[in-house]
Parts: C-alpha cells; structure tokens; sequence
C-alpha cells in the first residue's frame, strides 16, 4: 500500500505528541532561560564558555548537554557566592559533559527524581556536596571527577537502584557516600586522598530505617589520609581519617575485587552507630544500629595500618595493637557477617565472622532497573514529605546537627507557624555560627514550600534508643 505525501503530513500535524526540541545556549546566554522554554523530550545544548547562575530544571526527560568544541566545555561557575549549580526535581533527566565549581552549597543535586543520568563531568569546589541524588531511584552516576567537598563528593542519600561507576573521587571528606541506601552498585571508582575513601552509613533519624544490597566491587581506594575539614559537630566532622572503606550500621554490603592500600588507620572498618556518631546524635529505635550481613570476598589490602589516627587510634590503644588493620570490626554485636579469608590480611575482630560461600557478587550487573519508572502523582502530604527527604533531610537531623538545625530546634522556632517557615525556607536565616549558612531554596513553588513546613511541624522526632527494634519500617515507596 502506498501512503499519500499529504496525508501523512496531515497526520503528522494532528499528533498529540510534538517533535523533541533542540535548544542551543551560547555565552552570554541564560541555561536557565533556555530550559524554561524546553518541553518533555527536548535536549538544552549549551556550548563552551562561563555561566554564573544557578540551573533548575523541574519539568522531565530534559537532556542538559554540554558541548566540546576543542577541548572547552561549558563552565557553570557560582564565583563563590551562588549556593547551588544545576538542581534536578524532574524525573528522566540527563546532565552531561559540564565544568561546575565555585559553588557554596551543591554543585548537582537531584531531589526525589527517577530515572536520571549523571555523566562525564567535572565538579570542583561546590560547598558541601558535588553530586548527591537524594531519594531518588533508577539512576546512573559515571565518568565524573570531583573533588573539594566538605561532606561527599559522590553523596547517595536514601536512593533506590542506582549505579555509581568509573568516577574519580578526591580531596573531599568522603569520596563517595551511600547513606541509608538499597541496591547500589558502587564501581571501576578511583577514589583517593579524602579523610575517608568510600563509606556506607545508616544515619540516625532520617526518613528511611533500612538498607541493603550495596555492592562495592573493583575499586581503587588508596591514600585516603587527609584531615577532615568539615565543620566538628556536623555529621561529615565526625568522619574518621586515614579509612579506605568506612561501614557504619549499614547492612548488606558486599566488598570484592577492591584495591586498598596506604590509608593510615585501617583499610577496611565497620562500627556500630553509637560508635560512629557518638553523643551527638540520638539513636533512631527504628533502626538497627549494628552492621549485619557484611560480606568481604576477595579484596588487595596492602600497606594500610601505618599510622592509625582518630577514632582507630583510640581503639588500638585500648587494645593493645602496633598498628593499625586492613580490616577492623570494632561492633562485637555485628551479626552474619562473612569473609574470604581470616588468615589472608590483618583482620581484628572478625573471630565470630564465618567463611563466605559462593556465590560471589560477579553476577551483578547492574543495580538500576530494567525499565523506568512511570511517572507519579503526589498529594500535598506526599508532596512535603518527599520534598523534606529530597531537599532537606541531607542537612536537618530530627534530634543533631547534620548541618543545618535539626527538626527540634525548627518546631521550637516556627511553632504554629507554617507560612513563615515557608518563608524561612525560601531566604533562610543562619541559626548556629559555627555552621554554613543554609543554601535557600526559593526556586521551590510556594505550594511546595508551604507543604514541606507543614509536614515539618507535624514531624514527631524520636527518642534516644541504644537497643536495635524488633522491627524496621521504612519511607512510604508509594511516593517514590
């Protein structure tokens, strides 16, 4: 059958769907402006040349994409004074091939999004995170290199189904970071001279009380011995130095195929959460505060141990050691853990630990799912508390200081007052000197910002548990 030319133009006319849009940007030009004209399905190219503004894209499937032409590449710079680079609230996004620094909070931060990419860019000095996917689920974090943060370079809070692969990682507290994470693939990273390399933490008071499935394979995790410059009474302050991989209250790793060598206090170390973080947080009676299910395959550990500092430092003295592990379990109360071998490497306080069985995390291949997620719906309810874990709960703790205020210090200041802490939270002001101030967050809608006070008002923080729960629970997927 042959189709008349017109009637297949006429057809085409009539669809419901209109073509992708390319948007080009050039120096001079506003990244910001370009997306706001973009529609579901466009791709933003925005050539080489310096950008001082802040980018938010909050529709979905957008493609960012830098251009190379020579060798330049788009430079979005915050001079020092913008808080936040590139911020990402719609699902099915890609941002490639940037040059981001100078920024005083985030340089990428993507908030309670699916299906994202984050590739082949660079991502110097921005504040407190460089690139940090908060709960978000089915996305990919590769070929970046980053570097200059006082928390993690590569922060994954509270995602789902998320691979982390072939970045470079350096001079940052942490390189990279799964925080009260499920199936994530960490690989192929190089990460090195951070206070400590790579670190799966399960946090106190944050929405989700689980994790699990993080695999951590092939790495090279080497001369991780620098100081920790984060603020002292923050959570990143709190992070040991000289650690190659740190595992605290998190469960369900696997660690194979990994070099780890020359980091000064241990190569490997896993810590209960009292241990961790101390006083200065309270204990979540929702979470179980030891490590469980650790599983340690074949790894290369070498020339750890050299000079034990910080919290290592403190536990071999009081156990009498000359140096410091490859490997250190300092949670007698840790459960079902396993290991390859208790004579291969300088292994403390794995006796109770059993021999692993095959099979091994080989079979792996990924972490994000086979097909995305749709697209949601959310209430107002959904709508503030996804927003408070998303936006917020990386820097406010229900009970201490992760950086900014915690929940407590919010209710007592803002009591029956929704729609000035939704002002506060669009201009925020700084509430303890020895803290940054915090990044505003007026780009979010009024709605939105009205929603998260509310359900920020209503929250009922926890008390103080030393004793893990009968039973976990976790953040509402359907949200999700």
């Amino acid at each position: 059958m042959k189709r008349h030319p017109l009637l297949c133009l006429v057809l085409a006319l009539l669809s419901p769907h209109a073509p992708a849009a390319v948007h080009t940007v050039s120096a001079g030009q506003s990244i910001l402006a370009a997306v706001k004209q973009s529609a579901p399905g466009d791709t933003v190219r925005v050539m080489p040349g310096t950008y001082v503004e802040t980018v938010y894209i909050d529709r979905d499937n957008i493609t960012l994409q830098g251009v190379m032409v020579g060798g330049e590449r788009p430079v979005l710079d915050g001079r020092n004074t913008l808080k936040d680079g590139i911020l990402v609230a719609g699902d099915g996004v890609t941002v490639e091939h940037f040059l981001i620094r100078n920024y005083t909070a985030n340089g990428l931060n993507l908030q309670g999004v699916n299906n994202f990419v984050v590739r082949h860019n660079i991502v110097q000095d921005t504040g407190i995170y460089a690139i940090n996917p908060e709960l978000s689920r089915n996305g990919l974090v590769a070929y970046n290199r980053i570097s200059g943060v006082w928390d993690a370079a590569i922060y994954c809070g509270e995602c789902m189904d998320v691979d982390i692969l072939y970045n470079e990682a350096f001079g940052s507290v942490m390189g990279i970071e799964s925080q009260t994470s499920q199936n994530v693939l960490i690989e192929g990273n190089y990460v090195h001279d951070n206070a400590t390399g790579i670190a799966a933490f399960l946090i106190p008071g944050v929405s989700r009380k689980t994790t699990g499935n993080t695999v951590i394979r092939n790495n090279f995790v080497v001369h991780n011995n620098r100081a920790n410059f984060a603020p002292p009474d923050s959570m990143p302050g709190l992070v040991p130095e000289g650690v190659g991989i740190a595992i605290a209250g998190y469960d369900e790793v696997t660690l194979e195929g990994n070099q780890i060598n020359g980091n000064q206090s241990a190569g490997i170390l896993l810590v209960d959460q009292a241990t961790a973080f101390g006083s200065n947080f309270a204990l979540d009676p929702a979470q179980d505060p030891t490590v469980n299910s650790a599983r340690i395959y074949s790894n290369m550990l070498f020339g750890n141990g050299g000079e034990p500092l910080g919290l290592v430092a403190a536990y071999l003295a009081d156990s009498g050691l000359p140096r410091g592990p490859d490997i250190l379990d300092a949670d007698p109360t840790s459960a079902g853990n396993c290991i390859y071998s208790k004579e291969a490497w300088f292994a403390v306080g794995v006796d109770h630990w059993s021999l692993c069985a095959q099979p091994t995390a080989t079979a792996v291949a990924s972490m994000r799912l086979a097909a995305p997620i749709a697209p949601r719906t959310w209430s107002d309810d959904q709508l503030g508390r996804n927003t408070w874990v998303a936006v917020c709960s990386a820097c406010h703790n229900e009970n201490g200081y992760l950086i900014g205020p915690p929940v407590a210090r919010i209710q007592q200041d803002f009591v029956g007052a929704p729609e000035a802490l939704a002002a506060w939270i669009a201009a925020p002001t700084r509430m303890n000197a020895d803290f940054p101030p915090m990044p505003p967050q007026d780009y979010l809608p009024e709605k939105t910002r009205l929603a998260v006070a509310r359900h920020v008002l209503g929250l009922q923080p926890k008390a103080a548990a030393n004793t893990p729960p009968t039973a976990g629970s976790n953040v509402d997927e359907s949200g999700n």
